[in-house]
């Protein structure tokens, strides 16, 4: 909410929506069926000494798979 408010704020157009799922096939479903401009994410950190993990992540997939820009956010 924080987040939105600020771009709301900065006259942005914002519309929040809260889905319970499945996280991925939800995200990417919504998007394509509401013509989604663009979808924030938060980003995961990625460990130094094992950056691979980090491809397994939602945001990762959410960014593959979904056809609109995904911006994350740290």
């Amino acid at each position: 909410e924080a987040m939105s408010q600020r771009f709301s704020e900065a006259g942005v157009d914002v519309e929040t929506k809260v889905l319970l799922g499945k996280p991925l096939q939800d995200i990417v479903e919504f998007s394509r069926t509401h013509n989604v401009d663009l979808i924030i994410m938060s980003s995961h950190p990625i460990a130094p000494d094992d950056p691979l993990r980090s491809w397994g992540t939602l945001s990762y997939k959410v960014s593959v798979a979904c056809a609109c820009p995904i911006l994350l956010v740290k």
